[in-house]
C-alpha cells in the first residue's frame, strides 16, 4: 500500500484531509507542538533564529521556529557540547515548535513518523534533516 492512493469509506463524518493518519484506539497519535530533535543542518546559510521555516513531515507541512540549540555534536570525539547556533554540516540537539501540532513518533520507535526536513520559507531550499527524539 506505500505509494499508493486509498478511498477511505467511514460509518460517520469524520474532516479528515491528506496527511493525516489513521491509528487504533489502543495505540493512539502523540500530537506534538513541541519537538526535541537532532538535526543535521544542511544550507550554507548558518541558522537564523529570527527565521521561520516549514517541517516537512510525512505527507505535511507546517510553520515551525527553531527554539534553542541546545547541543552540538563533535564528530570526532563524539562528545555533545553547548552551543548558540548551527553552520554548514552541524549536527546539534534542537528545539522546535510548530505551528499545528504533527502526529509523530521518536525516530528510533518509527523512523517514518519520527523523521523531518526543514525548509527556509524564502528561499524554499532545504536547510536540515531531523530526527524527532523527545517532546
Amino acid at each position: 500500500m506505500v505509494g499508493q492512493s486509498i478511498t477511505l469509506l467511514l460509518n460517520e463524518h469524520v474532516d479528515i484531509s491528506r496527511g493525516d493518519m489513521i491509528v487504533t484506539a489502543d495505540r493512539p497519535a502523540t500530537l506534538l507542538k513541541n519537538v526535541i530533535a537532532d538535526v543535521c543542518w544542511l544550507s550554507e546559510e548558518p541558522l537564523d533564529m529570527r527565521r521561520k521555516y516549514w517541517l516537512k513531515h510525512t505527507t505535511r507541512q507546517v510553520a515551525a521556529k527553531v527554539t534553542g540549540v541546545d547541543t552540538l555534536l563533535d564528530i570526532n570525539t563524539q562528545e555533545k557540547r553547548p552551543a548558540t547556533g548551527l553552520k554548514l554540516n552541524d549536527i546539534a540537539s534542537i528545539s522546535l515548535t510548530v505551528q499545528q501540532p504533527l502526529a509523530a513518533d521518536a525516530y528510533d520507535d518509527i523512523r517514518a513518523t519520527g523523521a523531518f526536513i526543514l525548509i527556509d520559507e524564502v528561499t524554499h531550499q532545504t536547510v536540515a534533516a531531523g530526527m524527532i527524539r523527545l517532546a
